[in-house]
Parts: structure tokens; C-alpha cells; sequence
């Protein structure tokens, strides 16, 4: 986390959902929320941007995969409904990008 003069950065490591997605709701239902709590906190109390980056360990649109389609995507860490739910969510609720 790196507070300029006009942003703050904050480059994290987000973790995955685990091979057989056993932090699933640990991700979606705490780690996301959790996040999305401390960056809008950030912005509140530097009364700047936040540039929000790093490895977010989700594929949030069908774009950033390589084999779309492929059945057994769903229930791979990284790419299941829930996580992209939960993406879509903290973009939503912040007004974030994804680029």
C-alpha cells in the first residue's frame, strides 16, 4: 500500500479458492468483503482515489480464459460462478474497473 498525493495504490495478493475449492466461502463471503471494507476505507480517509491491483486470483469474464467452454471450468479455483459473482459485486459496489 502506497499513499501519493493524489492516489493511494494497493497491490495484494488475493488468495485462491484452493484445489477443491475448500476456501471458497472463505473467499467470496469474507476475504472479498474484508477487501472491499479496507480499500473504501482507504479512500475515505485519504479523500483520494485508490488504484486496487495485483494477483486477484479471478477470471472475471469469460475474456481472460483461455478455453471457454470447457466443462469442467465451473468448479476450478479462479473461475466458479461464486468468485465471479463476488468480483462483479466488490466492482459494483465501489464503482472499481476491471482493466
Amino acid at each position: 500500500i502506497v499513499d501519493f498525493p493524489i492516489f493511494t495504490m494497493i497491490n495484494c495478493y488475493v488468495p485462491n479458492s484452493g484445489q477443491n475449492l475448500e476456501r471458497l466461502e472463505y473467499r467470496t463471503e469474507r476475504w472479498d468483503k474484508d477487501l472491499l471494507a479496507f480499500t473504501e476505507s482507504k479512500r475515505t480517509s485519504t479523500k483520494n482515489p485508490v488504484i486496487w491491483l495485483g494477483d486477484l486470483n479471478v477470471a472475471h469474464t469469460n475474456l481472460e480464459v483461455w478455453n471457454d467452454g470447457a466443462k469442467h471450468l465451473s468448479k476450478q479455483a479462479g473461475v466458479t460462478p461464486q468468485e465471479r459473482a463476488s468480483f462483479q459485486a466488490q466492482l459494483d459496489e465501489s464503482g472499481y474497473f476491471d482493466a
